[in-house]
């Protein structure tokens, strides 16, 4: 009996051995991939924090640009005083005026444009006028309007009496969006 208790016994030593050595290696496997899952999981962390850095800069970025581009508004650009000018002469034919501008200025920091202009048409045009640049994108103050009527006269052709007024208009334009419009007709 001796022998087959020395047997069970060494036996069931084996197996204790076995199943340590079993889960040592059990239990050093998963530490391994703990480490491994781990380091994934810290990759991972640090694509997404760099993604929402990404986002924040993108963002911020966007803002800046917008920005930009409002701020922009506040400066005049040389290369579209030519339409800020050929806009207000377009107004003048659909409001029936003549327009003479006689003086056109940059100011120093290109924050404003100085423009003197002359109307000349029926008194209710000139007011057609002044209304429709009133309702236009242009951002601008009038500093100075002077309004002088004209003696009337009988137009030969149509034997028609005709009364003419004249505007003295002094403007400062400060900002405007540089976009297009289809057509101008900015009386409301």
């Amino acid at each position: 009996m001796k022998g087959k208790t020395k047997i069970v016994f060494i036996a069931t030593l084996s197996i204790l051995v076995f199943s340590l050595t079993g889960l040592f290696l059990l239990v050093n496997s998963l530490e391994k991939r703990n480490e491994i899952v781990a380091e994934e999981r810290q990759t991972l962390e640090n694509e997404i924090a760099l993604m929402r850095s990404m986002q924040q800069v993108r963002r911020s970025v966007m803002s800046s640009v917008e920005e930009q581009e409002e701020l922009s508004t506040f400066f005049i650009n040389e290369d579209s005083i030519p339409y800020f000018l050929g806009t207000m002469e377009a107004v003048a034919l659909q409001s029936n005026v003549d327009i003479s501008i006689s003086r056109v200025s940059l100011g120093g920091d290109r924050r404003n444009l100085g423009v003197a202009i002359r109307l000349t048409g029926d008194f209710a045009d000139i007011h057609k006028y002044l209304k429709s640049i009133e309702f236009s994108p242009f951002r601008m103050t009038i500093s100075r309007v002077f309004l002088q009527h004209t003696p009337e006269f009988v137009d030969l052709t149509s034997g028609e009496t005709i009364s003419r007024w004249s505007a003295d208009v002094e403007l400062t334009l400060l900002s405007y969006s540089e976009e297009r419009l289809p057509e101008i007709n900015f009386v409301r």
